[in-house]
């Protein structure tokens, strides 16, 4: 990709923004100098201390403090770093619509450039809850912490006056370096300004390949060191512009490119739920048959079902109303698990439309591909709450540690999981959602309640065989103590059923599944 199509990428959103000491070239400060950068920061401090020769920045304000203490360095770093005007080039770096924004920056060059322009920059640093972003404004993450949040409090702890390995440590173990990661994967472009070795030590923080290193592009000072050219060439075009050069082939493209406009994307890696449109089919006793022996799902018929009582199709388990209810109070991750054949997949589909009829976007994971994260990313562009049902969440726990840091507040995950695979993983999962109390919802067994509608079904389609003269509360006995309130206790016993194999084999499609079922009769 050459860097006029990255920039196009760019004004379309789907870059992301890296800016390093050198993108403050050309601003002022409040004293009326250019920044320094963090080994011209260190000579100074250790300058003041009357030290000579080169120091490490951590070393130098540990000096600092001891002989002057932390108001007084307080006070020269915002003297230094807090801004008072920005260049023609910060402003045009500003228009661009950023799918995020990186700097190991201290100053608010950026936030004020954006100020300027009437748009808002929300400025975050390593110390806020990722949890708490909102995936929806402009937010530039201060990786070495932010001018105007620098107090006693922050100074060494938020605000790191240190070295790049310590930095880039410290990054690497957070679930920043997991966010960082992702949005540079998910974008189609990724602009490094202004970065130095003294940085950040980007080798250890993403991987190269040869996908990356087509869409990153290095704006480096018009003549790099041969070490810098080496290091960046590995993971990306080294472009060595300046900004002002690169803000110049910046306006070229914006005055020829007409942006794309956002349309609906066809998702590869999700199912959209929607509504059953159309006429609903002509319902048939062999429908129900499909559904309970097969698990073939009729959706025109589930959703009549969720609707109509009288309508026998589908068993409405107590929980979905349950689990609405839970997600009306505010609850963002839902469990769910069961044995196998008990039925979770089905809870899904009646759950699914619940939901849909709240006022959310539903949508099911079907698998993890090339496009995962970017539309991830475009499900939280707008406003409208958001579910995404992950089935068998055990083969998705990275898929759902990059979701949790890019979703929303009303954002709901819902996780199904077998019980036994559940009992291994589950402190994984909890490890992926960033949460130490998670709600499991077991739907193993069969309420009373239930019985009673599931007898109801069975009266109505003749599966009670021999046992169909027994009094309700016998068959509801049958169900939850014989069968011990299980699904795949019933079906078993049920297939094992003379009149249930006749109807069974009455049905000609689907060899494979009809063999895999009457295999357990044997």
């Amino acid at each position: 990709m050459d860097i006029s199509r990255g920039i196009e990428h760019a004004i379309d959103g789907n870059a992301v923004l890296f800016t390093g000491a050198g993108f403050s070239k050309g601003a002022v400060n409040i004293e009326g100098n250019d920044f320094k950068s963090g080994r011209e920061l260190a000579r100074y401090l250790s300058k003041k201390c009357e030290m000579r020769g080169d120091v490490d920045l951590d070393v130098a304000a540990d000096m600092f403090l001891d002989k002057f203490g932390p108001d007084e360095l307080i006070r020269e770093l915002k003297n230094e770093y807090s801004v008072k005007q920005v260049s023609h080039s910060h402003l045009k770096i500003a228009e661009i619509k950023w799918r995020r924004i990186y700097t190991t920056n201290y100053d608010n060059v950026l936030e004020t450039s954006f100020a300027q322009l009437g748009k808002k920059l929300t400025p975050v640093t390593l110390m806020d809850d990722i949890r708490d972003i909102d995936v929806q404004t402009n937010v530039c993450i201060h990786l070495n912490g932010y001018i105007d949040r620098l107090n006693r409090e922050s100074l060494g702890n938020e605000f790191k006056l240190t070295t790049t390995a310590y930095l880039t440590t410290s990054l690497v173990s957070s679930p920043w370096a997991t966010l960082l990661r992702g949005n540079i994967e998910a974008a189609k472009a990724v602009f490094f300004i202004g970065y130095s070795l003294y940085d950040l030590d980007i080798k250890r923080l993403i991987y190269g390949s040869d996908d990356l290193k087509n869409k990153c592009f290095f704006i480096t000072a018009p003549k790099p060191t041969a070490s810098l050219t080496h290091v960046l060439s590995k993971f990306g075009q080294v472009c060595p512009k300046g900004l002002d050069r690169f803000v110049n082939r910046l306006t070229e493209v914006m005055s020829s490119y007409s942006p794309v406009v956002l349309k609906e994307v066809a998702y590869d890696c999700f199912d959209c739920v929607s509504e059953p449109t159309g006429p609903a089919p002509e319902f048939k006793d062999e429908e129900f048959f499909r559904l309970f022996l097969y698990g073939d799902v009729n959706d025109h018929h589930i959703y009549r079902s969720l609707g109509d009582k009288d309508f026998l199709y589908y068993l409405r388990r107590p929980e979905i109303d349950m689990l609405v209810e839970r997600i009306d109070r505010g609850l963002h991750n839902i469990l769910i698990h069961s044995n196998l054949g008990n039925g979770k997949t089905l809870l899904l589909h009646g759950l699914k439309y619940q939901i849909l009829r709240r006022g959310f976007r539903v949508v099911v994971t079907k698998k993890m591909g090339d496009t995962f994260l970017s539309e991830v990313d475009h499900m939280m562009q707008t406003s409208a709450p958001l579910a995404i049902i992950i089935d068998d969440y055990s083969r998705y726990l990275k898929a759902i540690e990059e979701i949790t840091l890019r979703r929303s507040a009303n954002t709901v995950l819902i996780l199904t999981c077998r019980s036994l695979i559940n009992d291994v993983v589950f402190d994984r999962l909890c490890e992926s959602l960033q949460c130490e109390d998670l709600p499991e919802f077991c739907i193993n067994k069969i309420r009373e309640e239930e019985a009673a509608d599931l007898v109801r079904l069975f009266d109505r389609y003749g599966l009670w065989g021999r046992r169909a003269g027994w009094p309700e509360h016998a068959k509801i006995d049958y169900i939850l103590n014989t069968c011990r309130g299980e699904f795949q206790l019933i079906l078993l016993d049920l297939l094992n059923a003379p009149w249930i194999k006749e109807r069974f084999r009455a049905y000609p499609n689907k060899p494979e599944q009809r063999n895999v079922i009457m295999a357990q009769t044997k």
